[in-house]
């Protein structure tokens, strides 16, 4: 028994870690339970002295994560020069599930990538649940997770504002009325002594808007590839709910000195369906 779980161990982190061709090729959507109470790690590692940094941010994104008639669904997004796979992990009704989903040949732009997967056993029965998704980085790109709740009901966030003027950045921008908690604010970039740095923030959502004003670090002004997230993680009690998270993400290296309203994108949004309701997930970690 004990070689047996010690084997699966170096395997799962083969496959996050490695990435080989054959388990790219062959699971491009294979999805295994995992045993009740083993909690997947999602902090990256840290780097050797002796590793080279490749600061390019993997742009890892979760666009929509659903749960509808017993079915996962989920549309991800990332930098196209990035090559292996992502792994997805989602949790409901106390159990596992894994999926690996490969990312193709490098190519411009960024890459829309998704799976579509029927659950099994108490799963089928919760219209909620926590995706992990992560990516492990290659010689070219930046490892990179995220986490936040598969749902049915858009949240509603939307980028109405962006300003990053001599390192201090400035945004706004507006989600449903009925949820609470906070939006989360992220950036990536390229630190004074060649390390990766890393800046949080949190922006108070109040009456279905959100905002924040902060300086960040001054190596963040001068990274031609900067890149910031926002995120709200989703909410499962809120009226209406269960709220699914939400990412929007936006690079900064070419926005200093420039103020900058997006547009409304509309291509991911699934309708709200009131009628959802959350049945058996007791776990969370949502605004």
């Amino acid at each position: 028994m004990t070689k047996r779980t010690s084997d699966r161990g170096r395997h799962a982190w083969i496959a996050s870690r490695s990435l080989p061709a054959v388990l790219v090729s062959v699971a491009m959507v294979a999805i295994s339970t995992v045993v009740v109470g083993a909690s997947p790690g999602w902090a990256t590692s840290p780097l050797d002295d002796s590793e080279t940094i490749s600061h390019f941010p993997a742009k890892l994104k979760v666009l929509r994560a659903t749960v509808r008639d017993g079915t996962l669904d989920v549309v991800l997004s990332i930098t196209g020069r990035a090559l292996g796979a992502i792994t997805i992990d989602y949790q409901a009704a106390g159990r596992f599930r894994r999926a690996f989903v490969a990312v193709g040949s490098a190519q411009d732009g960024e890459k829309r990538l998704g799976i579509s997967q029927a659950l099994e056993g108490r799963q089928r029965a919760v219209k909620t649940g926590i995706i992990n998704a992560a990516f492990a980085g290659d010689d070219s790109t930046l490892a990179d997770s995220t986490r936040l709740r598969a749902a049915n009901v858009h949240s509603g966030l939307t980028l109405e504002r962006l300003t990053f003027t001599d390192g201090r950045l400035s945004v706004a921008g507006s989600i449903d009325r009925r949820v609470s908690g906070i939006v989360r604010l992220r950036a990536s970039y390229l630190d004074v002594d060649g390390s990766i740095g890393l800046w949080s923030g949190r922006a108070a959502v109040a009456m279905g808007t959100w905002k924040l004003d902060e300086k960040l670090p001054a190596a963040a002004t001068f990274d031609p590839n900067a890149y910031l997230t926002v995120q709200f993680t989703g909410q499962k009690d809120a009226p209406g709910g269960p709220f699914r998270g939400e990412q929007i993400g936006k690079s900064l290296g070419n926005l200093n000195g420039v103020s900058f309203t997006p547009p409304v994108d509309t291509v991911d949004q699934a309708p709200p369906d009131p009628g959802d309701s959350c049945g058996g997930d007791n776990e969370d970690d949502c605004g």
